[in-house]
């Protein structure tokens, strides 16, 4: 295959391609783990709280 300059892009240019795919694939796993890492869990307390006045709401109704 030639491109527009008529060099040919040869395997080396997919080579290339290839690496900066992996390197962004990389990087988007390394922020998305830093990401779900800083998550907290709700207070326990609280979060028995919304559950018991959910299921007082759906006994009064």
């Amino acid at each position: 295959m030639n491109d527009p300059t008529g060099r040919s892009a040869g395997p080396s240019a997919e080579k290339e391609t290839n690496r900066l795919e992996a390197f962004s694939d990389g990087v988007m796993a390394v922020i998305i783990t830093i990401m779900v890492l800083e998550l907290r869990t709700p207070a326990l307390r609280f979060f028995l709280m919304t559950r018991v006045s959910a299921v007082r709401f759906f006994k009064i109704s």
